[in-house]
């Protein structure tokens, strides 16, 4: 069986490249993800490989899934934004039972929100 191998220098560059799209400069990931400005250098200039919890903040932080850091041609998801009223037209659209799933996942989502 072949073993995978992880390549610092496309997580790196892809490590960047998201953070760039979110507008962050390197001080504002190395806060948000809990490390030090020149962990986040070294880990874009392939200097070495983020830890476990850092590989997680950054897909955190940066709000793309492990397989774009990774280089698997996954694509970063661009986030929509909707209106109030979106919600509500979708809302009127469901049935008492989508109605009471979709609010228990709001009220989730909301506890764990940043």
């Amino acid at each position: 069986m072949k073993e995978s191998t992880v390549d610092k220098i496309e997580i790196g560059k892809n490590v960047r490249a998201a953070r760039e799209r979110k507008n962050f400069i390197r001080d504002d990931l190395a806060e948000l993800c809990g490390v030090s400005r020149s962990t986040i250098e070294n880990i874009e200039n392939g200097n070495r490989l983020p830890s476990v919890s850092v590989f997680v903040e950054l897909c955190n932080k940066l709000q793309v899934p492990p397989g774009y850091i990774l280089g698997r041609n996954i694509k970063p998801v661009e986030k929509k934004t909707y209106s109030k009223e979106d919600l509500l037209m979708r809302l009127e659209e469901c049935t008492e039972n989508q109605v009471n799933i979709m609010m228990d996942i709001m009220e989730t989502t909301r506890r764990y929100m940043d």
